[in-house]
């Protein structure tokens, strides 16, 4: 009996002292030295009514992004509104297009994210929703 402890006591020492592979880290993706522009319609948008957002995507050399995944987070400066996200769908020569809504009026900011070939950007625009 008292064989049989030890050797138990062995293998939880032994199974504990295993060493544990770390999980490799998911590499970032690359900075977007590109530029990007915003323009909203209406351009003092509303409370609860859909506001169209259009983002212009060029790279580097100033030529239209065609291939780009972008996305829209509205979230309002003064407090937590939950998750208010617009998906842009490309609509040639660059531009990006998806309309989305504010729940309350006050102080915003529509922080645009753009993901191409690897690499990414963003950009924060401040807006006032009346």
């Amino acid at each position: 009996m008292r064989r049989c402890l030890l050797i138990l006591l062995l293998s939880m020492v032994f199974v504990s002292c295993e060493k544990q592979l770390p999980t490799p880290p998911t590499p970032a993706p690359l900075p977007w030295s590109g530029k990007l522009s915003l323009s909203v319609e209406p351009p003092q948008p509303p409370v609860n009514k859909e506001t169209t957002f259009r983002v212009k995507l060029l790279d580097e050399a100033g030529k239209p992004v065609t291939d780009a995944s972008v996305k829209a987070s509205l979230k309002m400066t003064t407090m937590d509104m939950g998750k208010n996200e617009v998906d842009l769908v490309a609509k040639g020569g660059g531009e990006y297009v998806g309309t989305g809504k504010f729940t309350m009026s006050g102080p915003w900011t529509v922080e645009v994210n753009a993901s191409v070939s690897g690499k990414s950007g963003r950009q924060s625009f401040p807006l006032v929703v009346r």
